[in-house]
Parts: C-alpha cells; structure tokens; sequence
C-alpha cells in the first residue's frame, strides 16, 4: 500500500505512476558476450544475427541465444537485434540491458536515442560510416555520447558497409540485404571466440561457410540463383521483372527505355522476401 497516495501503480509504462526499477541486475552466465544491433528492416541484419548464432553454436561450442524486435511490417524501419554467447544455459530471454558490442547499421541510432545504454566498460561499437578518418567518424558522433565513450573506455571500430555492399552484390537489388552481412567479419575479428576455441582459420572458415550456406542456399549458390530461375545454358536469372514483362497488363510499368517503375521493383522485392519467410517456416534454409 502507498501511504498518502492511490493505491495503484504499473508496471514496465512510462508513467507517473510506474514503480521504477531501482537496479537492473546482470542475469547472464558468467563471462557470457551479448550484442545488440541497432538497423533497419531489409537490411539483412537479422538473417547475420542468425548466422552469427549457428557459427557460435556449431563452430564454437557455445550456448546461444539470439532474436530480434522485427516483423515484416517493420521494413524500412528501424529494428532491433539482440545476440548473447555463452558457455552455459542461458536463461534470461529479454531486450538486453547489459551488452559488451553495439552494432549500428543504422547510425540514425545515434541522434534518435540512446543506443549505448547498457554498455559494459571496455565494451566495443561497431558502426556504418561511408568515411575513412577516425577524426571524420569522430566529429559526427554527438557530445554525450563522445563523453560515454570516454567515460567507458569503448573501443570504436567503424567501416562503409553501403560501399561492401555494392562492390559484392551480384545484382543491385541484393545491395540493400548484404549491409548486415558484413557484421559477420567483424564479430569474427571483435570477439575471442576464434582464438579461445584452438582452431586454425581454415578450419573456422569451413564451419563460417557451411553457415552461410545453410542461410543463402544449401549448395552454396549465389543468393539471387537460388531465389529466381536461371536459364541451365545462357545462366541468365530470370525473376519477377521478366515475368512482368512478358505480361501486357504490366507495360505501364516501364518506361520507353524499358526501365521498371519504382513499384515494380518494391514489389520484387516484397515477393522475395516473402519466399524468403515461407522458405524458413518450412525449414528449408
């Protein structure tokens, strides 16, 4: 009972009435490792989180935990990813306050909220930036959250994830999808798991690839291959936009250089991702 006050209260609502968490105690195992990611919908990020998770899994030995704040209706929006490794059970299931990486695919994070909370010290933050100079990367970070670098001890490590993209996509359309996989090289070089477990790197790279393609084709062909037909002689992919246009009722989709309207190119894209969701319902990757 409240003496002096409603006899009421909530719980986990901001609210003038909330009962406030006087501390947030750290349940994890002991030296367990968490990430969290901060991206947006379609980036690929949450299919990497899932494929770093199989790699701590089945390469490293380890317990894993990992899930995102995502739905399809969240494309092109801002999500969230969470990551947690460690060598026992791990039994807390919950947006992570405690985390020792902080991935930001999006750096919009950074201006719209508090991405670092929670951070431990000496922890580390992985970003997007289309610069090369740390004093460029630097100077576009906001003061508060320079002082919590500072006052934490955070190591940050930065890199144009846009520009891999593009430069590594077969077709443009996968450019916008393989910004997250990029994550994957850097958990590999930003966390002990590697060195920890003995193994040499060839080794590692035989378990990393035979996780990727349990997620981009179990014969390890190139995502669009396995999403679209490919003609067996002229190997030329035909997808949803050939398909259009063989169809006279989408021909005011294009324009006179035969270029495809922005919907079609939405719509392409929305199909495959929902290949994508019922590919995974059922199992298959």
């Amino acid at each position: 009972m409240i003496r002096g006050r409603e006899d009421f209260f909530v719980v986990g609502i901001d609210h003038e009435i909330a009962l406030r968490p006087q501390e947030d105690p750290d349940l994890r195992p002991p030296g367990a490792f968490s990430m969290r990611g901060h991206s947006v919908g379609g980036f690929g990020s949450v299919t990497t989180n899932k494929v770093i998770a199989t790699i701590g899994g089945q390469v490293f030995g380890k317990d894993v935990q990992a899930y995102p704040k995502y739905g399809s209706e969240k494309k092109g929006l801002p999500t969230t990813y969470y990551l947690t490794i460690a060598d026992s059970h791990i039994y807390s299931h919950s947006e992570l306050e405690h985390v020792d990486l902080v991935v930001l695919n999006d750096t919009n994070a950074i201006f719209s909220g508090n991405p670092l909370k929670g951070m431990v010290d000496g922890g580390a933050i992985f970003m997007q930036s289309p610069f090369t100079a740390a004093l460029d990367v630097w100077k576009r970070i906001p003061p508060h959250h320079q002082r919590t670098i500072v006052d934490k001890q955070l190591r940050v490590f930065f890199i144009d994830m846009v520009k891999i993209a593009r430069e590594v996509a077969s077709v443009a359309d996968l450019e916008m999808r393989m910004q997250g996989i990029v994550l994957l090289g850097a958990f590999l070089h930003l966390t002990p798991y590697g060195e920890s477990s003995g193994m040499g790197d060839d080794e590692i790279y035989a378990g990393v690839e035979k996780s990727l393609r349990k997620y981009f084709g179990k014969r390890g062909e190139r995502v669009v291959e396995e999403d679209w037909w490919t003609h067996p002689k002229s190997k030329k992919v035909v997808d949803f936009i050939d398909f259009c246009r063989s169809e006279g009722r989408f021909s005011k989709q294009f324009d006179k250089e035969g270029n495809p309207s922005e919907t079609l190119l939405f719509s392409r894209q929305d199909r495959l991702e929902n290949w994508h969701q019922l590919q995974e319902l059922a199992g298959i990757i």
